[in-house]
């Protein structure tokens, strides 16, 4: 699967701005996953800083954009989505080249069927990956 990065120096607000988000929002939902991930201490189980900060992401997502017409759904995954524009979000791990702009970034973990479909609906839906063949081959 391509990949197409798109960066605050070139159009990345512009996207935020076209799925009705803006780069405060979203740095603003970091902070907040961060600090929950901070909250771990040696006592919890090794796991814990990662577990703590997906649940800080969730809550912070839904907790900004709920108020501002989005919604949100427990099925296989934690979807906070906006009906409107027929597009979901959901808070993933990524490899290590997640931000480097020279490099392939991906999901950490393979994904499954639910996964890989809301991908493909929200980069029909948006043209956020138009023009990177084999997408959503």
């Amino acid at each position: 699967m391509s990949t197409a990065i798109h960066s605050f120096e070139d159009d990345a607000e512009s996207v935020l701005n076209g799925m009705a988000l803006s780069g405060a929002i979203m740095h603003n939902i970091c902070r907040r996953g961060l600090a929950q991930y901070h909250t771990a201490t040696p006592f919890h189980p090794a796991n814990a800083p990662g577990s703590f900060m997906y649940h800080g992401l969730v809550h912070a997502m839904r907790e900004l954009l709920v108020p501002i017409g989005w919604e949100f759904a427990e099925e296989s995954l934690s979807f906070t989505f906006n009906s409107e524009l027929a597009i979901a979000l959901v808070v993933s791990s990524g490899n290590i080249h997640v931000g480097d702009e020279e490099q392939d970034p991906s999901f950490k973990y393979p994904k499954g069927p639910t996964t890989q479909s809301a991908i493909a609906g929200n980069a029909v839906q948006l043209g956020l990956f138009n023009g990177f063949e084999g997408f959503t081959d």
